[in-house]
């Protein structure tokens, strides 16, 4: 009985003790998550959009010639503040003011708003920062503007002294166009007044009745305005924010993504006005910036697209009085503005033109790679494994063993289907949708062995194995990060949730120094495989902490601490959404939206940022094939867009799914999927593979549901959406609900 007693006893120190060091250990893990500081040195980058030298030259009175490019020409007038770009090619002219002699006043005369509104350069909003928002115009009489010459430029001054708040608005030409910045440690507000966000060149390029042309709007792929309806309809502006709403929301995160809404993931605007037309892009800023399209009726009789800078956020909510209470920040939280104004000096330009022209300045100025590997057929993810709850514990549901995923590449092969990129979902420990993840690679689905020797077998066939990975998501339920010190925060300091308080989001730079401890440490790693990152390619995130802020520039200039590094190991990398942030470094796009967000502010959608990237960057829609509800419907939009075949694929039945995190996926069993994906890409390359590494240089509607998209080889792709057949031309029919490609750039037909 005393050796049992022993016995027992000696069991019972063994579990203490292997209590302790799990204790322990998980105590020393989470306090090294938690001692992460957050160095602020390491979130400057240095800008590449530099004011140019200032000149000893004076600026006489009235219009005086500051600038010049090979295609055109900058002038100021001091008297009445604007300035004016003229392309010498075809002499016209862009102004950012609209002449009061061309405005139609209908016989009254114009009130002082809309004198101001129609020559103002910038339009700023203060507050006290106790009460609500208030606004002046540049162009009010009390706001004295003085000016320094600058090569090829200008700087203008712009002190609004009521407020006692100036800023400094820096204007030149470049080789590529016009520049304006506008310096955050030039912007003066330390007396009562705070600047709250600043419009700049409102009215430059602004049309009126009898102007015809378009907006283009970037909502997804790309909006058009129809300057043709000025006059009819909505009055009231739209407004959206670049990358992400301007406060975090997860709630509204989620909501956007089920019902369709589109971010603003390229940073740009255009206008076509009478044939010739302009692409704005902002360089620096962005994810501080809404980008607003004021149409006719607006304060004024014209329609303007321009962009609008946010310095400080607002909360506004009720007291307990029932009064107005107002909450801001008390810093400045965005950095430099740069927009680039590119101008398209030619008649009858598309919305093409535009996106060609700021595709070759991404193209030149390393803000778009240039990739070499453009031969992917089709993109696939594979559905690895995720959790399951048992009544004790979690545990990993396999859909797809590597050794499966093995046997899926090895039979596209047999039957001539290579050249794949397919990214792996669950991979990890944990599985799927277990965030944030570590990088140990599932023992359960077939370790490390296993996957090497699926990344050389696609690697053989031409294909990339993307590893699917995110940084700034976490689940409740996952232990591997400190919630008190991690998440971001809100207005109130306390930490971001949603609804279901299960749901958070990690402070950029934390989440960033955790993956690469983790990714650093790993076989993954060692093994150089590439990544498919779903995150921060998406999202801007902005952390309230009142000991850690993040602002938005600095969260970007982390998720570029580690891309840059990435980049500098040669790891290929994929990205979600692609934020524009991201296009240096990205070596294939997913989940590109292929619309818009369906606004009805708007007349129909584009392939904007398609056409930015095709040639020089592989891509896939948003919509996978196998879940489509009209399969051929999606085949066509990936035929008009210039967008590779997307499936999701598992080797299980997508039913075994069920109780599990991933809720959305049906129809991927591979078996009932293997003859649908062979005959989709085999088709794709018969019609279409030689156009990947060729632009896109033209996209016409021809009739309703007809479309043509035009490739710099002169390569015509009809897309007809219709049940009814198309003549292309005499000898070609295109039948219903099909495309074709017409080599060698036959004329369109336009019905």
């Amino acid at each position: 009985m005393l050796k049992n007693l022993m016995k027992k006893k000696k069991v019972l120190y063994l579990l203490i003790t292997v209590s302790l060091v799990l204790v322990i250990g998980l105590y020393l893990f989470f306090e090294k998550s938690s001692q992460i500081k957050i160095n602020y040195n390491e979130l400057n980058f240095i800008s590449n959009d530099v004011i140019p030298n200032e000149k000893s030259d004076i600026i006489t009175e009235g219009e005086t010639k500051i600038g010049s490019n090979e295609n055109l020409l900058l002038y100021y007038n001091k008297d009445l503040n604007y300035i004016k770009i003229v392309e010498q090619n075809t002499n016209n002219e862009w102004t950012s003011y609209f002449p009061l002699e061309n405005y139609n006043t209908e016989g009254k005369e114009a009130n002082k708003l809309i004198k101001q509104s129609l020559k103002e350069l910038c339009n700023l909003s203060f507050s006290n920062l106790k009460t609500g928002i208030e606004s002046i115009s540049s162009a009010d009489s009390r706001v004295i503007t003085t000016t320094k010459r600058i090569e090829n430029g200008i700087i203008i001054n712009v002190d609004f002294r009521d407020v006692s708040i100036s800023l400094d608005l820096a204007i030149w030409l470049d080789k590529y166009g016009l520049c304006v910045k506008i310096p955050k440690d030039k912007i003066k507000d330390e007396n009562e007044y705070k600047i709250v966000s600043l419009d700049i060149l409102p009215q430059l390029g602004s049309a009126t009745k009898g102007d015809n042309g378009l907006i283009v709007f970037p909502d997804g792929s790309g909006s058009v305005y129809e300057l043709s309806k000025q006059g009819q309809g909505v009055s009231y502006p739209f407004i959206k924010s670049i990358y992400s709403g301007q406060k975090t929301d997860i709630d509204e995160m989620i909501a956007n993504d089920k019902n369709g809404v589109k971010n603003i993931a390229l940073p740009c605007y255009g206008l076509i006005k009478n044939g010739t037309g302009f692409v704005t892009f902002i360089s620096e800023g962005a994810e501080s910036s809404k980008i607003i399209l004021a149409p006719y009726g607006h304060i004024t009789k014209t329609s303007r697209i321009y962009t609008n800078i946010t310095y400080r956020n607002s909360n506004s909510f009720k007291g307990p009085d029932g009064d107005d209470l107002f909450e801001y920040d008390e810093g400045l939280t965005a950095g430099d503005l740069t927009l680039h104004y590119f101008f398209k000096a030619k008649k009858d330009i598309g919305y093409i033109d535009l996106a060609n022209t700021l595709q070759i300045y991404l193209v030149e100025t390393n803000k778009l790679k240039a990739n070499n590997k453009l031969n992917s057929k089709a993109f696939i993810e594979l559905i690895c494994a995720t959790s399951k709850k048992t009544l004790l514990y979690k545990d990993i549901l396999k859909i797809t063993s590597f050794e499966d995923a093995l046997s899926i590449v090895n039979e596209l092969e047999k039957k001539g289907i290579d050249n794949l990129d397919i990214s792996l979902l669950g991979w990890q420990d944990l599985g799927y949708l277990e965030v944030p993840s570590d990088f140990k690679i599932a023992n359960k689905i077939g370790g490390e062995k296993e996957l090497i020797s699926l990344n050389e077998a696609i690697k053989k066939t031409g294909g990339n194995l993307f590893l699917n990975t995110g940084v700034l998501w976490a689940n409740d339920d996952i232990g591997s990060y400190n919630k008190g010190n991690d998440i971001i925060k809100d207005f109130v300091d306390v930490p971001l949730t949603n609804k279901g308080k299960n749901i958070f989001l990690l402070n950029a730079f934390k989440a960033v120094k955790r993956f690469e401890n983790s990714y650093y440490n790993s076989n993954a790693y060692k093994n150089k495989f590439s990544l498919s990152i779903d995150d921060i390619g998406r999202m801007v995130t902005y952390d309230l902490d009142k000991k850690k802020p993040l602002t938005k520039e600095q969260s970007i200039n982390a998720y570029r601490l580690l891309l840059n590094k990435l980049s500098e190991k040669s790891v290929d990398t994929a990205f979600q959404t692609a934020n524009s942030y991201v296009l240096p470094y990205a070596n294939r796009v997913y989940n590109l939206a292929d619309n818009d967000s369906d606004e009805m502010f708007f007349d129909y959608e584009i392939p904007f940022y398609q056409a930015v990237l095709h040639g020089y960057v592989s891509y896939s829609g948003e919509y996978c094939g196998n879940m489509s509800s009209d399969f051929i419907k999606q085949k066509l939009k990936w035929a008009e867009y210039g967008q590779v075949p997307y499936f999701i694929i598992t080797k299980e039945d997508a039913s075994e799914l069920r109780d599990t995190k991933i809720t959305d996926v049906f129809g991927t069993s591979f078996d009932k999927n293997e003859d649908l994906i062979v005959q989709t890409v085999n088709e794709f390359e018969k019609e279409l593979g030689h156009l990947k590494d060729k632009r896109i240089i033209n996209h016409k509607k021809l009739m309703e549901n007809v479309f043509v998209t035009t490739y710099e080889n002169g390569d015509m792709v009809y897309v007809n959406y219709s049940q009814s057949s198309f003549e292309i031309n005499e000898e070609v029919i295109l039948e219903g609900k099909s495309f074709k490609c017409i080599r060698g750039g036959k004329l369109e037909k336009v019905n």
